[in-house]
C-alpha cells in the first residue's frame, strides 16, 4: 500500500475475538503491530480500513 511515509507491506488476520496486523516500512525500516478485541467485521472501520491504517500511522510517525 502507498503512504505518505513511503511503500507498506502488511499482513492481517481475524477470528472469533481478535483482529490482527504488522505493517512494515521499508524506507525508514519501521515495523507496526496492533491487535485488538473484536468479532469477524464488527470493528473494520476501526482497525482495518485504510482511514484507520493512516491515522493509526500517523500517530505513530508523528
Amino acid at each position: 500500500m502507498e503512504t505518505e511515509w513511503g511503500e507498506a507491506y502488511f499482513h492481517s488476520g481475524d477470528a472469533i475475538g481478535y483482529y490482527a496486523c504488522m505493517t512494515y516500512f521499508p524506507d525508514s525500516e519501521t515495523t507496526i503491530c496492533w491487535a485488538v478485541n473484536g468479532n469477524y467485521g464488527k470493528i473494520d472501520e476501526f482497525t482495518s480500513t485504510k482511514p484507520a491504517m493512516q491515522k493509526i500511522f500517523t500517530t505513530v510517525f508523528n
